[in-house]
């Protein structure tokens, strides 16, 4: 049987050591990554990158983050003939002007995650780092420990309880932002709902907001807010965005989610 697990990386670099404990308590469903899906590795591997950024100590502030390296770089063929795609990873953070871009490899070197397809669907079943593998002669042997572990390692976020929405309701305002960010030059990287705030805001704008009719669709229950971290593919503006509204409206309960407004 897997077993989920979460880990705990030590971040250190010529400029700030900090600690990025990932011991992470948000919890939902994980709507990222499918076999269909040609982008869902890099998915993947941003989930990773923002799950050690939400859980760090480092009391500084992270203002982004970019991917430098994702290649696959070996694959390893079970004795059970389960193959491991691996791949090496390499990302920096951008601290401040002063420090500029850090880069987000550990005490150990970078990470590098190792990748079934399970169900359909590729997973994370182990992440380890270059002195490692070296020390271990090679991938193969890595693999072979990563495989008996019989672990998944989930990096994504999770949301709350639907209530006081359904979860057929809340699963079709997924949809909507789903079909939306295909048609777009953004990585939709993490995607959940979250009760607590959600309801807050919509308090919120059902007193003070005119734009849109929101005040009008909050009063009719017809007004949703979830949240995403999503990363910008356009050349010009390569930027990741973390924890970023998004605001959906519906016209009554049996029509469609449509989003109206994005950002913060």
């Amino acid at each position: 049987m897997n077993k989920k697990k979460r880990m705990t990386v030590l971040l250190v670099t010529l400029l700030i050591p900090f600690i990025l404990v990932a011991c992470s308590n948000t919890s939902s469903e994980n709507t990222m990554g499918s076999n269909n899906d040609p982008d869902a590795i890099f998915k993947m591997a941003w989930q990773y990158i923002v799950y050690q950024i939400n859980n760090s100590s480092y009391t500084g502030q992270i203002n982004g983050a970019k991917i430098t390296r994702l290649e696959l770089v070996d694959t390893y063929q079970s004795a059970a003939g389960e193959a491991v795609n691996i791949y090496s990873l390499e990302y920096s953070f951008f601290i401040n002007k002063e420090e500029g871009w850090v880069p987000g490899s550990t005490g150990f070197g970078s990470p590098y995650l190792f990748v079934v397809n399970k169900d359909g669907s590729p997973q994370i079943i182990g992440v380890e780092y270059t002195k490692d593998v070296l020390a271990s002669g090679g991938y193969g042997k890595i693999a072979e420990e990563v495989i008996a572990n019989d672990e998944v390692l989930d990096f994504a976020k999770y949301s709350s309880d639907a209530d006081p929405y359904s979860q057929d309701e809340i699963e079709a305002a997924f949809n909507a932002v789903k079909n939306h960010y295909t048609m777009t030059d953004q990585l939709l990287i993490n995607l959940w709902y979250d009760k607590e705030k959600c309801l807050a805001q919509v308090d919120e704008y059902s007193k003070t907001s005119t734009l849109y009719g929101m005040a009008e669709a909050a009063a009719r229950g017809d007004l949703l807010f979830l949240y995403s971290d999503i990363y910008s593919l356009n050349p010009d503006f390569e930027q990741l965005m973390m924890e970023m509204n998004i605001i959906l409206i519906r016209d009554s309960e049996d029509a469609p989610w449509e989003i109206v407004d994005q950002g913060y």
